[in-house]
């Protein structure tokens, strides 16, 4: 992860950076949004269930809750609704997800991905 740019997102800007990692977020980015950082903030991913592979389409990218999960069209990644960022009213016909249309975002079913 770069600490310059939000770990959602990835544009920089001000950032609230997490006390367990080294992933930083815009207040608007985390889920639920930072008002007021605790002293010892842990972020959604510190917080997280453990890891699910990519591949399993019964949890939430973000959250790692089941439930009502809506499916990139380009990844294998679900989201509920309001997890997404910006939150999905009505899905497109060809969804994309958030981390397929940013830059590369290595979430931490990612192969890639290091904490």
């Amino acid at each position: 992860e770069d600490p310059e740019y939000c770990a959602i997102c990835r544009d920089g800007g001000v950032l609230i950076g997490c006390d367990h990692c080294n992933r930083v977020y815009h207040d608007n980015c985390h889920n639920p949004p930072i008002d007021e950082p605790e002293e010892d903030f842990q972020c959604m991913a510190c917080k997280q269930k453990p890891v699910l592979l990519p591949e399993d389409p019964e949890y939430c990218a973000i959250c790692r809750d089941g439930g009502v999960l809506i499916g990139c069209d380009h990844c294998n990644r679900v989201y509920h609704d309001n997890c997404h960022n910006p939150p999905i009213d009505e899905p497109e016909e060809d969804f994309q997800c958030m981390a397929c249309k940013q830059k590369p975002v290595l979430l931490p079913e990612d192969p890639e991905y290091c904490a």
